[in-house]
């Protein structure tokens, strides 16, 4: 009745797709790129082809009472940065760029500086927090409720997190960068929050919201960024999926 699939972390997953899939095993997993700079992973785990494009299963590690709702709701959540539990995230350095014709008497408007922007940013921009691997025992213990809880298994095209009309970054743009240094956005002239869409400038985004600390590196991260109400009392916005989108269930 569901139309989706409950799997048991003790056999190889297998996705249901409609069609039939390869076992993936650990150890064909595509090894993490180690550069001087970051570490990245290629998306090339769980992806197919749709009548749409290009689409890819990814998946999300929640608590049983998350699950619950989640599958009940039809619902996956997009948090603030300001709540993460890194407040090092979504979090670049950034240093005050002058307003011409102001910079001389030291006066600045309300809401002008990188500082100020970043601030509205991480309050007014919400993060959906995926990975490409659903059978980490880190990710389990950490946010997997102590291996209780479960995972779902998301179509990113079917449950809308590739367009890019709604999503500032859709999933398939999405790869977390893991380094050893924090980005920067000194010089540059970022957008308040409600002016940032999917077609400002690719680094810019990258180092507002893809960026994180070496030590994060283990989620082998996917993210998807959009739009939510800026009231700084609402922490998430919940995002309505359709059935089809959720394709598995990691118990």
């Amino acid at each position: 009745q569901s139309g989706f699939e409950y799997l048991l972390r003790s056999k190889p997953f297998l996705h249901s797709l409609g069609q039939e899939q390869p076992v993936v095993t650990g150890r064909q997993r595509p090894k993490a790129g180690i550069e001087e700079r970051s570490i990245s992973y290629t998306p090339r785990v769980c992806s197919r082809i749709s009548h749409k494009g290009a689409a890819m299963l990814v998946y999300k590690y929640m608590t049983l009472q998350g699950l619950d709702a989640c599958l009940n709701n039809r619902t996956i959540r997009f948090t603030k940065p300001v709540n993460f539990n890194d407040p090092f995230d979504c979090a670049a350095a950034a240093a005050d760029v002058a307003v011409e014709g102001l910079n001389i008497l030291n006066i600045r408007t309300a809401g002008s500086t990188n500082a100020d922007k970043l601030f509205s940013i991480r309050n007014g921009i919400g993060i959906l927090s995926l990975t490409r691997n659903p059978l980490n025992p880190l990710m389990w213990a950490h946010y997997g409720e102590n291996h209780r809880g479960g995972v779902i298994a998301i179509d990113t095209e079917e449950a809308g997190l590739e367009c890019t009309e709604t999503n500032i970054i859709p999933a398939s743009a999405g790869n977390v960068i893991y380094t050893t240094v924090r980005p920067s956005v000194d010089g540059d002239h970022i957008p308040r929050h409600g002016e940032i869409t999917a077609q400002h400038d690719r680094l810019m985004l990258e180092r507002l919201f893809l960026y994180k600390s070496l030590h994060w590196s283990y989620e082998e991260e996917i993210r998807v960024a959009r739009h939510v109400d800026p009231t700084r009392q609402v922490q998430y916005q919940e995002l309505k999926i359709p059935s089809s989108a959720i394709k598995a269930v990691y118990l």
